[in-house]
């Protein structure tokens, strides 16, 4: 058989106050836990009630712009008016369809970043390595010197 070391089992007073650091840990930490909880589901929330908001007024824009110049059918000019509004309903359809895309990825990205920011990670480098957001910024600072602004000679 082999020989247990000593140390490999914690004694009772070693385990009690494990436990009780795990208990203070706990005790100091969950109301930050709770409450950033909290503030994420409700990020969420408000961010999926703006999104639904938006898309169905992208829609109901769409909607009346498609259905704008409908007539009856009769002389050569009114058939051909009637096939400038099947394409104008055509790209309002297109373009709406662009819109609810683009509004979607606006609003949960912004929500997905203030999400991120409530779990305490970092945003400045994720943004200004983003493309086009972090661009102006990055320019900015290798444009700017001290020397190049009003007042100093």
């Amino acid at each position: 058989m082999a020989t247990e070391s000593p140390s490999a089992h914690p004694t009772l007073n070693e385990a009690t106050q494990s436990a009780g650091q795990a208990v203070s840990y706990l005790d100091a930490h969950w109301q930050g836990w709770v409450t950033g909880g909290v503030r994420i589901v409700f990020i969420t929330v408000v961010a999926l009630v703006i999104r639904a908001t938006v898309r169905q007024l992208i829609s109901r824009m769409v909607s009346r712009m498609a259905h704008g110049g409908h007539r009856e059918q009769g002389s050569a000019l009114i058939n051909n008016l009637l096939e400038n509004a099947e394409r104008r309903k055509q790209r309002s359809q297109a373009m709406g369809s662009v819109l609810r895309s683009v509004a979607s990825f606006g609003i949960m990205s912004t929500a997905a970043l203030t999400v991120l920011s409530v779990l305490g990670i970092n945003l400045a480098p994720l943004l200004a390595s983003a493309g086009w957001p972090g661009w102006p910024s990055a320019s900015a600072r290798a444009t700017w010197s001290p020397t190049s602004s009003p007042g100093c000679s």
